[in-house]
């Protein structure tokens, strides 16, 4: 089974702390509530322009 690390919890942390502690606690990917991406820095992650970077950081890592 696989588990996913949610985004609700950590609405003032940034992306970049946010994927490599879901994989150091052992999840397999990352849920992202839409709560918390309208109000942080979600936004500028999964920003038409920024997708392609934010992919390739989850796909070094193996995270989906």
């Amino acid at each position: 089974m696989k588990l996913s690390f949610s985004t609700i919890g950590c609405p003032g942390y940034a992306w970049t702390d946010i994927y490599p502690m879901a994989k150091d606690l052992g999840y397999d990917g990352i849920e992202i509530r839409i709560d918390t991406f309208k109000r942080s820095f979600l936004n500028r992650a999964l920003a038409p322009r920024m997708r392609g970077r934010t992919r390739a950081a989850l796909d070094r890592i193996g995270l989906s």
